[in-house]
């Protein structure tokens, strides 16, 4: 079920108010924070996975309406050791759209909404401080 919302999430985003998405947001947070405080078993471990890439795409999505989406969870990491694990999952999944965005942004003829936009890039470059200092915390 998460596979097809993944996959779906684009079409849908477009289509639901800024309430419903803080809404959507918070719940994908929440699933994200219970998943990072437990044992990962086999069978949980692409569930969790999966929440993780969802919130990410949310992320992606509406970055502009969630400028403290890095912060926030540097903040949840500072707490708590599992929860940093699951944060710099989090943030690679980040990392890794990020390049395969500004790769497929390359690659076409017209720069797409999708792309990473130089804007994009830019905030996110403007995060490193904080993740350099989650980076240490976690050394």
């Amino acid at each position: 079920m998460l596979v097809v919302f993944e996959q779906r999430l684009p079409f849908i985003w477009v289509s639901l108010g800024a309430e419903q998405r803080q809404s959507l947001r918070q719940y994908f947070v929440g699933l994200f924070m219970k998943f990072a405080r437990v044992d990962l078993t086999a069978e949980t471990r692409p569930i969790s996975s999966k929440i993780t890439s969802v919130m990410v795409k949310l992320f992606l999505l509406g970055w502009q309406e969630w400028p403290t989406f890095i912060d926030d969870l540097v903040q949840q990491a500072r707490n708590d050791q599992d929860i940093c694990d699951s944060v710099m999952t989090a943030l690679d999944m980040l990392a890794d759209e990020m390049v395969e965005g500004a790769r497929a942004s390359e690659n076409s003829e017209q720069n797409k909404p999708v792309g990473w936009s130089l804007e994009r890039q830019a905030f996110v470059q403007s995060k490193l401080p904080t993740l350099a200092m989650l980076s240490l915390m976690i050394i």
